[in-house]
């Protein structure tokens, strides 16, 4: 058996994962998505598309801007296909110092095994 997996197998597995929206969280999202995510007023959960899988990652096409307040500590972005959840990153801490926006930079948000 061999433990290596052809990108072109990860990018097949890859493109037949939906995500239509993100979620920003304060801390571990778990197993159902819905723990930590932010409750500000101003919050809610923005669309995404990602593009096709190449190389075994599938990219943010566009920018999603989230609406934030001053308070918590983004830890986590949570990603879903309609209400399903299906996945979360664990990124650097994002201290927010004042109202404003949280963005995801398509150049740099990806998915991927």
């Amino acid at each position: 058996m061999s433990d290596f997996v052809t990108d072109s197998v990860l990018n097949t597995a890859l493109d037949t994962i939906t995500i239509t929206s993100a979620s920003l969280h304060d801390g571990d999202p778990g197993p159902l998505g819905l723990a930590n995510e932010l409750t500000q007023a101003t919050y809610q959960r923005q669309p995404v598309v990602f593009t096709s899988a190449v190389n075994g990652q599938r990219q943010l096409f566009e920018n999603a801007s989230f609406d934030v307040v001053t308070g918590p500590t983004i830890t986590h972005i949570g990603y879903w296909d309609g209400s399903i959840f299906k996945a979360s990153s664990d990124i650097p801490d994002i201290p927010i110092s004042g109202d404003g926006e949280i963005i995801l930079n398509s150049v740099t948000t990806f998915i991927g095994f």
